[in-house]
């Protein structure tokens, strides 16, 4: 069942917070979203969790989902001001 889906019965869902890898490599990142398969019900992902450069968390968003890993993107719209938040969502929509 959907993430969705579970929401929408009422049920009680498990999320977990991963992280965007440092860089651009993401092989590490997906070995360990891997891992979670079937523990959690999704896992959501930060943007500007922190000062440090990272990869995209939309990104971090996209790839594991190809995986059949259901993905949360959290925007951090205390700290990105308007225009930027449409264009993270607009980016969003483009990947499905």
């Amino acid at each position: 069942m959907a993430l969705e889906e579970k929401i929408n019965a009422g049920r009680f869902v498990v999320l977990g917070e991963f992280e965007p890898p440092k860089g651009n490599d993401f092989a590490s990142y997906l070995k360990h979203a891997n891992q979670v398969r079937g523990r959690l019900d999704a896992f959501m992902v930060p943007e500007m969790a922190s000062a440090v450069l990272k990869a995209s968390s939309l990104g971090a968003c996209a790839l594991p989902q190809r995986e059949g890993i259901e993905t949360v993107f959290r925007p951090a719209a205390g700290t990105e001001i308007d225009w930027r938040f449409r264009r993270t969502c607009w980016r969003q929509a483009a990947l499905g």
